[in-house]
């Protein structure tokens, strides 16, 4: 969730997320859903979404997105103190943004694969450095 003096102008208070759900339009989507610590209810009303998320179990749910938009929802399991503090977000855009999206998402990920095998490397050295 993003705190109240970040929002930006138009922004939900305690329904924006830091990282939104990109979903492509007009395209099956299977989503699988897990929790880490309690039971999780993972519900986007707007997309007839409500699906349950246990501890060790897998659990899942199919969505078609028939246009673009923004999608509010939120956990709706009283699941610990922080709970209004659970909003989640889909953003459902072109396949085309979509796509060009998930490139950007790759390469930025694997710039940061590599800064990290750099670091790894640079350690590697200086501890070879170190015991010669």
């Amino acid at each position: 969730m993003i705190p109240e003096e970040d929002l930006e102008d138009g922004g939900l208070r305690m329904l924006e997320v830091d990282n939104r759900v990109i979903l492509p339009e007009l395209t099956h989507v299977r989503l699988v859903i897990t929790a880490s610590d309690v039971i999780h209810s993972f519900a986007v009303p707007s997309l007839g979404i409500k699906a349950d998320a246990y501890p060790g179990r897998l659990n899942q749910l199919s969505v078609l997105i028939n246009r673009e938009g923004v999608f509010y929802g939120q956990c709706s399991e009283i699941c610990g103190v922080l709970h209004s503090s659970m909003p989640i977000v889909i953003e459902s855009v072109s396949l085309e943004k979509f796509l060009s999206w998930l490139d950007a998402q790759a390469s930025f990920f694997l710039l940061s694969r590599q800064h990290v095998s750099l670091k790894k490397d640079s350690i590697s050295t200086q501890n070879s450095e170190v015991t010669a």
